[in-house]
């Protein structure tokens, strides 16, 4: 029924997804069949908020805001250091999708903290003809995808440390960097491809990766003047 959904039939939209049938549609297969036909990126987007962390890192961060692209199962993290922050970068992600892919986002989906579920948040959906669909009570399973993200994230996180053998305050740029290899890792859920191929259509250049912590030497060129020979 959803694959001949017409994008204009609203009313039907509101009523797929209402809260009454997530709770029918809690089981984990029926849930996923539903989701994976949408197949257009940024048509269905998961978020999530990641902490307070005990450890702030070198630059302040506490926080980490996780998206994640159903169709790709793209990951854009973008580092907070207090949970106000979320709103802005959402909208720099909407605004990013728009300008580098000319997509827009249709539907975001988060749980009901007071980081996504507020007056301005709401305001800026409503603009923007976004649908935002939240989690019901005691039911994770319904953010899932991001969730896992989430256990992803920090698994990578976590032997990326201890192979580096870095200080925790280094966790934001651990951060970053897992979420630069799991773009470009191979996924059982997409067939053997990665996010990366499918958001570009062309498989990314692995040739420039190092082992975290490896010796590398820092160049300063012998120049004093420009115009120089």
């Amino acid at each position: 029924m959803l694959l001949g959904l017409m994008s204009t039939d609203v009313t039907f939209f509101r009523v797929l997804f209402s809260r009454e049938l997530w709770g029918l549609v809690a089981n984990k297969e029926i849930y996923t069949s539903l989701i994976r036909c949408l197949r257009v990126l940024g048509e269905f987007v998961h978020l999530d908020l990641w902490g307070p962390y005990r450890v702030p890192s070198k630059e302040g961060y506490r926080f980490f805001l996780t998206i994640v692209d159903d169709y790709s199962r793209s990951v854009w993290v973008y580092l907070l250091k207090s949970k106000d922050e979320v709103f802005d970068n959402i909208v720099v992600f909407h605004s990013l999708l728009f300008t580098q892919f000319g997509k827009h986002v249709k539907t975001f989906r988060s749980d009901n903290g007071i980081e996504f579920v507020n007056n301005k948040l709401c305001e800026f959906f409503k603009s923007k003809g976004i649908f935002h669909q939240t989690s019901c009570v005691y039911t994770p399973q319904q953010n899932g995808v991001v969730k896992r993200k989430h256990r992803h994230l920090l698994n990578v996180v976590r032997a990326l440390m201890f192979q580096g053998n870095v200080p925790l305050n280094i966790w934001s740029e651990c951060i970053i960097t897992a979420t630069y290899l799991i773009n470009r890792t191979p996924c059982s859920v997409l067939n053997g491809k990665c996010p990366y191929e499918l958001v570009f259509a062309f498989a990314p250049v692995l040739s420039h990766l190092r082992n975290l912590g490896c010796l590398c030497f820092a160049v300063k060129p012998n120049i004093s003047d420009k115009f120089s020979s």
